[in-house]
């Protein structure tokens, strides 16, 4: 708290102040006093900043009537992934990627990778997807697609941001693409989602 030192002749004058009227007495010269009409301002409600909302008693996915946050388009497709990753050996094993999905909004990601090649004719790739949803969870996939470009097959291999993590052995030295997408969501969903590969 902010003390204020008062010298002698303040001191007098604040005195003689009091005796021509008593009701200053005991106030801090320093605070303004409010004016007399002055009304306390209206309580604000908090703003709902989520265009979906999950019902307390249900767990139903409710509408609350706002636009809903959406990702930008960035370009990137499955002939032009939004990232290229060879693993090694000798380098890194795991491969991060952030950005966000959303419908409306950018829908998909493609991000390609290369399996480490080794003398075994599988390696064991693990998918880990941490998500900040708003929407659905269960709709925001990561599959793995095998090869690449428009001849890329899509697998069985994937993971949501509702489940998290998941592990499978792929084929070793091979091409491999995997999409991060929004699929059938029950209204508008958003993610800002971290992608982590490891080999």
């Amino acid at each position: 708290m902010r003390t204020h030192t008062l010298t002698p002749v303040v001191m007098l004058v604040l005195a003689a102040a009091c005796a021509e009227d008593p009701t200053l007495a005991g106030r801090d010269p320093f605070v303004a006093d409010a004016p007399a009409d002055a009304v306390a301002p209206p309580p604000v409600d908090t703003p709902v900043d989520s265009a979906i909302e999950e019902d307390e008693d249900t767990g139903d996915l409710l509408d609350t009537g706002l636009d809903p946050l959406t990702a930008e388009l960035d370009g990137d497709s499955q002939t032009e992934p939004a990232a290229t990753y060879r693993f090694t050996p000798y380098g890194d094993r795991e491969l991060v990627f952030s950005d966000e999905v959303s419908t409306p909004g950018d829908l998909e990601d493609w991000v390609q990778l290369h399996t480490l090649a080794s003398e075994n004719d599988k390696t064991k790739v693990t998918l880990q997807l941490d998500c900040d949803v708003e929407g659905s969870d269960t709709s925001v996939v990561a599959r793995v697609y095998e090869g690449k470009g428009l001849g890329a097959v899509a697998t069985t291999f994937q993971v949501s941001c509702a489940t998290g993590t998941n592990d499978r052995a792929l084929l070793s030295n091979r091409d491999y693409l995997v999409r991060i997408a929004v699929q059938n969501p029950p209204g508008p969903t958003w993610a800002a989602y971290t992608l982590t590969v490891r080999n």
